[in-house]
């Protein structure tokens, strides 16, 4: 069976609404009616497998990602544009978060099987609260590693779109 982008995102949604936060459950999901129901799938109709969930979160290119983080600069100059121009300023709040390995996954990062936990940075514009860039870095990165690259990219559109 084969299932569209939506459906595998309403799917991955609601599973992580209902507690189950990485894609492992979903075969044992995927029959679940009340999970149908609420990703609109077709009663009886099986949602997307494991395999299905790590395919597709996995599949992005560097390039699409990188046109991800466009659209979020871009949307947050359509929708917040006005307010920034009445509030004059732009404030980048920059945050390096830590997403620690499960229990489980311990004893493999300690054998070198399982790759270090990620360290994702986000950056946020500070009075809307709005996401304009965020980056998966390995777990070993300095908390300020990869920036530069980002705010080479964020803040000329910015200056450019709000040049006052």
């Amino acid at each position: 069976m084969r299932h569209d982008s939506l459906a595998l995102l309403r799917q991955r949604i609601y599973q992580i609404v209902a507690g189950y936060e990485d894609a492992n459950d979903a075969d044992r999901l995927r029959h679940d009616p009340m999970l149908q129901i609420v990703a609109d799938q077709k009663l009886g109709d099986a949602l997307g497998s494991q395999p299905t969930l790590s395919r597709w979160e996995n599949s992005p290119s560097a390039r699409e990602l990188v046109r991800l983080n466009d659209r979020l600069r871009e949307q947050f100059i359509a929708l917040c544009g006005e307010q920034v121009r009445q509030r004059g300023e732009i404030l980048l709040d920059l945050d390096s978060t830590d997403d620690p390995p499960r229990p489980a996954a311990v004893q493999f990062l300690q054998r070198g099987l399982w790759p270090a936990y990620v360290s994702p940075m986000l950056v946020f514009e500070r009075h809307t609260g709005c996401l304009l860039a965020a980056r998966l870095r390995p777990g070993n990165a300095s908390s300020h590693a990869r920036i530069v690259h980002m705010l080479l990219r964020l803040v000329p559109r910015l200056q450019s779109a709000f040049p006052a």
